[in-house]
């Protein structure tokens, strides 16, 4: 029994050694943990100071920004003004100074020189234009019940589209 005893005691250092090393890690680990979350905060509230930095820089040059815009569309509204006035008056000076003595005249007009450089209209535009300015559109009213359509030929059809074309004619013309 004194053995069993000794093997107790013996039993009973160790595990109170191996307990002392476990809570002197759970205290290490605690401590860490504890020193990582103060970090992340400290991360945190770091970006939550540079965000709210980075929106305030970000309403100043937008409002910065929307004045310099406001400033150059005034400015723009006043240089297009003035042209208004100005244009008018070079051209008719220019008209009366080139062409009015009957010679050629080396300057050009404002109109003439952007009428220079406007795009020709395209060939198939054109002949879509010419083809839709000629069409015919014959709808049956649709408060009527009867079709009399069905009973005209494509001849007869074109006959009277060609009859009411020359009455709007007519018509305009008067």
């Amino acid at each position: 029994m004194e053995a069993m005893a000794a093997i107790t005691v013996l039993v009973e250092k160790r595990i109170e050694s191996l307990l002392g090393q476990v809570k002197q890690a759970a205290e290490a680990a605690h401590a860490t943990i504890m020193d990582s979350r103060q970090a992340v905060n400290m991360i945190f509230n770091m970006c939550e100071d540079v965000r709210d930095e980075v929106y305030k820089a970000t309403e100043s040059l937008k409002d910065e920004v929307q004045k310099a815009g406001e400033g150059v569309r005034d400015e723009v509204h006043k240089v297009v003004e003035e042209l208004s006035v100005v244009v008018p008056t070079a051209a008719a000076m220019e008209m009366g100074t080139s062409y009015a003595h009957g010679g050629s005249g080396s300057r050009t007009t404002y109109t003439e020189a952007l009428s220079r450089h406007l795009p020709l209209v395209h060939p198939n535009t054109l002949a879509r234009t010419c083809i839709r300015e000629r069409q015919v559109l014959v709808d049956k009213d649709p408060l009527v019940s009867t079709n009399h359509l069905d009973m005209l030929s494509k001849c007869k059809l074109i006959a009277n589209a060609n009859e009411a074309m020359v009455k709007m004619v007519d018509l305009s013309g008067q």
